[in-house]
């Protein structure tokens, strides 16, 4: 009995190791392809060649998110500078992925996710809403910071908003969302 548990561990182990490394190892199927800081994005920040190993971090709309792992020599190399307080829009170091409203007695309830679209990490994330209605009369504003201390690039983090004394009518808010990170 012994014998038979633990061939069935020593096997499931090696399916697990062996779905992990193939569902994570990839390389551009073509001489040469464009890495983007955004699915889709006009903003190239390199390529990668046939036969380079990518690690697969995450998928969304027929893009997937990855990380190069190699060797580089190190005199060759730079730190990058750091993003202390920059203030973005959605589209560039994060983006939110969905949000949604509610009315809550006088109180406007928004809440939604956040996507780091970056390659870089994060020890702080502020979420900015401006709120107005649907003819463009400011309604309020508010923040939030992200529920982590260190939001890893690819990460998907939730948050909430409360307005206080704000009542929408029959249209929808319109929402505009920036971001301020260290």
């Amino acid at each position: 009995m012994k014998k038979i548990i633990s061939a069935l561990s020593i096997s499931f182990s090696v399916l697990l190791i062996t779905n992990f490394a193939s569902a994570a190892d990839l390389t551009p199927r073509i001489p040469e392809e464009n890495l983007r800081i955004l699915p889709n994005g006009r903003e190239i920040i390199g390529t990668v060649r046939e036969g380079a190993r990518l690690r697969k971090i995450m998928e969304k709309d027929g893009w997937t998110f990855v990380s190069l792992e190699g060797w580089v020599y190190s005199p060759s190399l730079k730190k990058m500078p750091e993003n202390k307080n920059n203030q973005a829009t959605g589209e560039a170091q994060f983006n939110v992925l969905h949000w949604n409203w509610k009315q809550v007695g006088k109180m406007l309830r928004i809440q939604g996710v956040v996507h780091n679209n970056s390659i870089q990490r994060f020890s702080s994330v502020k979420v900015i809403l401006n709120v107005s209605d649907g003819q463009g009369k400011e309604l309020g504003n508010n923040f939030t910071y992200l529920q982590s201390e260190d939001i890893k690039p690819g990460q998907v983090n939730g948050f909430k908003v409360y307005l206080r004394d704000v009542t929408v009518s029959n249209n929808d808010p319109r929402v505009k969302f920036s971001f301020e990170y260290e």
